[in-house]
């Protein structure tokens, strides 16, 4: 969640060195006026120690532009925002007996922290808080679509219901069969037909795929009539199994492997429930109207997000309690 800072933004371009003292010797670099804006040329004894134009009281937060969507390329108009601040990452917990969830480990970070950054560092140390947790399935949009990130999902027994990041190429016939993914990370067989999902092995978190054959139900069935996985004594025909990726050409597509197929009724019903607890975090967050932070700096962000977190936890724990009490003996 994006949170705007308790300073009021001067220059969207800010950067560390902004916030470093400068001298005739050591002019310091003006990125808004690298980039063709108004800028500052840090002249005045008011830049001395600091560019007049950074907020000194969140000398962290950051600009960003969010487009609404982790898409490459995709907008929606109606979450886009422009956002000077900080950004919370939390990690919740779905709870399915009680139907709730907890938020266990949330972190600040500046707004225009990347995902690659922040998730490796703070999954690593929930998993070190909380060693005997079980983790079935982790659930997130295509912010984490990157191998440094999937890579910590599989080791941990978790299933990576994670939207799939798209691509340049991803619309090129050519490049998806040579990958063996399409853009929608189902497996392609030699002809560049779809497999079909056959089912995932929870023991071996590995997903199967066939082709059932279906070139020859197509109309190009003579040119595949060569197949060798046209027998009909094996009505599967090609088979596919998938954990962090098949290498039909030798390299890893991370990006675009999953053990629930995208977009099946089942990865719908998953990831939809599931990101559902994130978006109610992130709504109660709102309701205790931090969508701006109420302090100044990194350090009183976290302590602000923090705070808010346990109230959640809290009220959810009173919550659980009344409807316990109220049940018939």
């Amino acid at each position: 969640m994006l949170h705007d800072a308790h300073s009021t933004m001067k220059c969207s371009k800010v950067t560390d060195a902004c916030f470093e003292p400068t001298s005739a010797e050591h002019p310091r670099p003006c990125p808004a006026r690298e980039a063709g804006k108004l800028g500052c040329a840090c002249d005045t004894p008011a830049c001395e120690q600091h560019c007049k134009r950074v907020t000194p009281r969140d000398p962290e937060a950051r600009f960003i532009h969010y487009t609404g969507r982790n898409q490459e390329g995709e907008k929606d108009p109606k979450r886009e925002r422009i956002v000077h601040g900080y950004r919370s990452y939390a990690h919740t917990l779905v709870d399915d007996d009680l139907h709730t969830y907890w938020v266990a480990y949330s972190n600040v970070r500046p707004a225009n922290t990347d995902e690659r950054v922040i998730f490796p560092a703070d999954f690593t140390h929930l998993r070190q808080r909380l060693p005997q947790l079980p983790i079935s399935e982790l659930v997130a949009d295509a912010a984490l679509g990157y191998t440094a990130c999937l890579e910590l999902v599989y080791p941990a027994g978790a299933i990576p219901i994670i939207d799939i990041r798209s691509s340049p190429g991803d619309q090129d016939a050519a490049t998806c069969l040579l990958r063996g993914y399409d853009a929608a990370g189902h497996p392609l067989c030699p002809h560049g037909f779809p497999l079909y999902f056959n089912g995932l092995d929870y023991q071996r978190l590995r997903a199967t795929w066939v082709c059932r054959q279906r070139c020859a139900s197509s109309p190009e069935a003579q040119v595949t009539a060569e197949c060798p996985y046209r027998d009909p004594q094996r009505s599967c025909g090609m088979t596919q199994h998938v954990t962090t990726a098949f290498k039909p050409d030798g390299s890893s597509h991370a990006r675009l492997a999953r053990l629930f197929a995208g977009g099946s009724p089942t990865w719908k019903a998953r990831y939809g429930s599931r990101r559902n607890a994130t978006e109610s975090r992130n709504g109660q967050i709102e309701a205790l109207e931090l969508k701006r932070i109420w302090s100044y700096g990194l350090a009183g962000a976290t302590a602000d997000i923090a705070c808010a977190d346990l109230l959640i936890n809290l009220h959810t724990l009173g919550r659980l309690a009344n409807q316990a009490s109220a049940l018939p003996d």
